[in-house]
């Protein structure tokens, strides 16, 4: 089961602005002209949409449940369940409808290419549809994060634990080794997470020492869609 508890505040949007910081980075000169010619493009710049081959499907074995976005209870801390494995897993509601998205059939190899902390391939691993789930992160850490996220969730549902697979490399060389190997990619690529950068010291990517590394944050986002 799959909980949503979002504060109101979260929920309203406020686009930026400017890129702040490009006043103090003189370390590579060439990020200024490429941030420079973006706000220079032809605001009529536009993506083409296009619609899925087939309908997309809520998966019948996923079980997700919830919470109204005002509503601000603390849950309690999982349990396990008789088969040993947490009973629920908490994350936010755009995290489930992009695993809904993909449209998993039976016998998918699906490929995560920023899997950690791994919320969203277990969302996919419990529709107990791919055959095969690659979770790949170029962090040793978040890709621990991921082993112990699925040890505790999937341990005791049958044969799905041993469906997931880990991989530890940069995304952008993942095409060299596993091209063609997948029916589905998830590329949740890395952000600057300001919302718990907001609470949270520890690896905060708007230190002062981190501002070439968030500067180039948008072209690394670039080059692994790519």
């Amino acid at each position: 089961m799959f909980f949503r508890n979002v504060s109101v505040s979260m929920t309203e949007f406020v686009p930026a602005r400017s890129l702040r910081g490009m006043e103090d980075f003189t370390e590579e000169s060439e990020y200024y002209d490429a941030y420079n010619r973006v706000e220079e493009m032809d605001s009529g710049f536009s993506v083409q949409i296009r619609p899925p081959l087939r309908p997309i499907r809520y998966p019948r074995q996923l079980e997700a449940m919830f919470c109204p976005a005002s509503n601000l209870t603390r849950l309690p801390h999982p349990r396990p369940t008789l088969l040993g494995s947490q009973d629920f897993y908490c994350l936010d509601l755009a995290s489930v409808l992009a695993v809904v998205a993909l449209g998993l059939e039976p016998s998918d190899n699906l490929l995560d290419t920023c899997a950690g902390p791994g919320g969203k391939s277990l969302v996919a691993a419990q529709t107990l549809l791919p055959t095969r789930i690659l979770c790949n992160d170029v962090k040793g850490e978040r890709l621990r994060r991921v082993r112990e996220v699925m040890d505790s969730y999937l341990k005791g549902v049958g044969d799905v634990r041993d469906r997931v697979h880990l991989s530890l490399m940069n995304a952008t060389e993942l095409p060299l080794r596993w091209s063609g190997c997948f029916h589905k990619v998830l590329c949740d690529v890395p952000c600057s997470t300001d919302r718990t950068s907001l609470h949270d010291d520890e690896n905060n990517i708007f230190a002062s020492h981190r501002k070439a590394e968030r500067i180039k944050m948008p072209q690394m986002q670039t080059d692994l869609l790519v």
